[in-house]
């Protein structure tokens, strides 16, 4: 075991083990950092990659107020309501994760089939024990980098990332909106790889299209009962679509692009 300081302690585990490359099995965490941070294990084998959160806390919406050329808006970040975790399932073939909605139900979406496509460049630098090359791509309007390691040889990655010749090991994007950065790689005898996907979870699965209506219809039901309350004469809170003074709000996916 090494320890390395890099902001932040990281311990990576490598049980070096004399397996070929179909026998590959391990886990790995993740921290996530964004508007707040979140931290995910993953799960993965040759065939299969699950991610999901370690730490599952409830919080309060948050009220933010923008000022810009004499015009005021309100904006609400939205808490947590749900318990559930979330969790990412790629089998190569499909894609699965789940997202909570404003008021605290669950949806499980099955992701529309898109190839990541990667530009791999030469640059590398080691994370860990770990030797990473860098790679670029856009997906949903966004520019991302990520490292990734050939020396364990699995296509999976934090978050929906994919697509890669090896596991990667840090992915962001170029609004840094999101960065993600493995704490902890641990391989082990594939026969311990164990999965807890509930197949019954996934056939509830909606599509992407279903899931943002259904979002959207309860984002615009939530801010009337949210506005209802207001005090008279109060200026009311506004969905960023429905709102021609707000900021123009940066987002990690946009669904109408296509790569």
């Amino acid at each position: 075991m090494k320890v390395m300081k890099k902001k932040m302690l990281i311990i990576f585990l490598f049980t070096f083990l004399n397996i070929n490359s179909q026998e590959i099995c391990g886990t790995i965490e993740y921290e996530v950092k964004g508007y707040k941070t979140i931290y995910f294990k993953m799960i993965f084998n040759d065939n299969f990659s699950f991610n999901t959160e370690k730490e599952v806390k409830l919080s309060d919406n948050e009220k933010e107020t923008h000022k810009s050329e004499g015009s005021v808006t309100n904006k609400i970040i939205e808490g947590r309501r749900n318990l559930t975790p979330i969790f990412l399932y790629n089998d190569k073939q499909n894609f699965y994760f789940n997202e909570e909605f404003i008021d605290g139900e669950i949806a499980v979406v099955k992701e529309d089939k898109i190839t990541w496509k990667w530009k791999i460049l030469s640059e590398t630098k080691k994370i860990g024990n770990f030797t990473c090359q860098k790679a670029q791509t856009t997906f949903r309007g966004s520019a991302f980098t990520a490292w990734f390691t050939n020396e364990i040889p699995v296509p999976f990655g934090p978050w929906k990332a994919k697509d890669l010749p090896g596991l990667i090991l840090e992915l962001f994007d170029s609004n840094e909106i999101m960065h993600i950065t493995a704490t902890k790689v641990t391989l082990k005898s594939k026969e311990k790889c164990v999965f807890p996907i509930n197949e019954k979870t996934l056939k509830k699965a909606v599509s992407i299209q279903s899931y943002l209506n259904t979002q959207k219809k309860k984002d615009k039901e939530y801010f009337a009962r949210l506005n209802s309350k207001l005090p008279k004469g109060s200026k009311p809170f506004k969905l960023a679509e429905d709102c021609e003074d707000c900021p123009k709000e940066i987002k990690l996916e946009n669904f109408n692009e296509k790569k």
